[in-house]
């Protein structure tokens, strides 16, 4: 009954991919360690994010329109949540799995100020835990994600991660990779025409994404966060249409088996 109930949220979670869309997520709070069996994680994240199109421009006096360099600036907002369900196998540190919701995903206002909330993403994965080992003062921590992402369309998105964190009493600062397949652009018209065959859409990239941070485990006080994540995360080469390159910074707080 209690595994039942740790299950829960991901169940009910998995109900939301009907509106999801087809991105990328920039916040990650993988620190390389995982929990033990029957611990969970539940992480709220805040992030600023920015989106470069190029736009055109009515120009009325020409014949030819005009195209501008549009920078939209957004708060990405995250919902994370974390089980542990194996103690050693299969690579001697066990299993993880969860989901991470995150959005908006696209930018957020146009060039007029009007607001526009794109769709959220929803991932699934399962993170398998290497052995820990004695590194200086500290113990190191690594682990290997699979990941599914989910879209709005009939196609989805695929990634592999792997992180790395070092704990030294209070303080674990980390880093993570990852490569990450994305879905078909549904705002091309030939992504709508043609038939589906997975990993075959003439629109899918890869893309990359690499996160530095540290986890701060602070005193427990109930109500309060066991740790605070300030991160900061680079995409590329699939960043927007205009830079192959986007930086995020973001924060995450996170609850040890609940809040």
């Amino acid at each position: 009954m209690v595994a039942e109930k740790k299950l829960m949220p991901i169940g009910i979670i998995a109900y939301l991919f009907l509106f999801t869309g087809c991105n990328f997520t920039s916040q990650s709070y993988n620190h390389g360690k995982l929990l033990n069996p029957g611990e969970t994680l539940t992480s709220i994240g805040v992030g600023a994010r920015e989106y470069y199109k190029i736009e055109q421009k009515d120009a009325p006096t020409s014949i030819s329109n005009k195209t501008d360099t549009v920078k939209y600036q957004w708060l990405s907002l995250c919902l994370d949540y974390r089980l542990g369900v194996l103690r050693k196998y299969p690579f001697g540190k066990g299993m993880e799995i969860g989901f991470h919701l995150e959005g908006p995903t696209q930018y957020a206002t146009t060039k007029y100020g009007s607001l526009y909330l794109g769709p959220p993403i929803l991932e699934f994965d399962g993170r398998l835990g290497f052995n820990d080992f004695v590194l200086g003062k500290g113990l190191f921590h690594h682990n290997m994600a699979l990941g599914w992402t989910i879209g709005a369309w009939i196609d989805n998105g695929w990634y592999a991660e792997y992180a790395a964190g070092w704990e030294y009493k209070w303080l674990i600062p980390y880093a993570n990779f990852r490569a990450e397949l994305l879905a078909t652009d549904p705002s091309t018209a030939d992504s709508l025409t043609e038939s589906y065959t997975p990993f075959k859409y003439q629109n899918r990239s890869w893309t990359t994404r690499t996160a530095l941070g540290v986890s701060i485990r602070i005193p427990q006080m109930r109500f309060l966060p066991d740790y605070i994540s300030p991160e900061i995360s680079t995409i590329y080469p699939h960043y927007s249409s205009v830079s192959h390159y986007g930086i995020t910074y973001h924060v995450g707080l996170r609850w040890l088996n609940g809040i």
